[in-house]
């Protein structure tokens, strides 16, 4: 999503049990506004109420080779 340098915004830990990413440095949580292709990604402040913040990881299949 964009280059690592370090810095501390750029860490991201997963709650597995609310399915959220929360920025370590500040806090919030990240999520996106709309759910398409090429959606924005953004930044919200802990808030049940606030949509898309849900996030559950799919892992790939064993199979999958580098186009996939």
């Amino acid at each position: 999503m964009y280059k690592d340098l370090g810095m501390p915004n750029q860490h991201w830990l997963y709650n597995s049990v609310h399915k959220t990413w929360i920025n370590e440095h500040s806090g919030d949580i990240i999520g996106l506004e709309d759910f398409n292709f090429d959606a924005n990604v953004h930044t919200y402040v802990k808030d049940d109420d606030t949509p898309n913040l849900k996030w559950a990881i799919e892992y790939c299949e064993d199979d999958h080779d580098h186009l996939h």
